[in-house]
């Protein structure tokens, strides 16, 4: 026969206590205040700072190691594009960014 998880067990010698989640009381924060404008013009589109689409087969690029994932993510619509790029870490201060295809 089953037995609930409360229930005592014998062979054990011991009460089975189910777990229970900690109940965290956190303090209500005030939602933030947002001024809502009207007629601000919107801005063109972002200017890519690299020169992907510049670049030809066998071109590169240095730039900052600690910029590795902007660089990588700015990559990727030139990808969809059918160009590739590959990034690669040249010392611990510097990457490089090549056009493959």
């Amino acid at each position: 026969m089953r037995q609930r998880a409360s229930a005592f067990r014998e062979e054990e010698g011991h009460f089975l206590v189910p777990r229970l989640r900690a109940r965290v009381q956190t303090e209500m924060k005030p939602a933030p205040k947002f001024k809502i404008e009207k007629g601000i013009p919107i801005p063109s589109k972002r200017i890519n700072s690299y020169p992907f689409g510049e670049m030809n087969v066998g071109d590169s690029f240095s730039f900052p190691a600690d910029k590795r994932a902007s660089v990588a993510c700015s990559v990727r619509p030139h990808s969809l594009k059918g160009k590739k790029f590959t990034v690669r870490k040249i010392t611990n201060d510097t990457a490089r960014v090549w056009r493959v295809k």
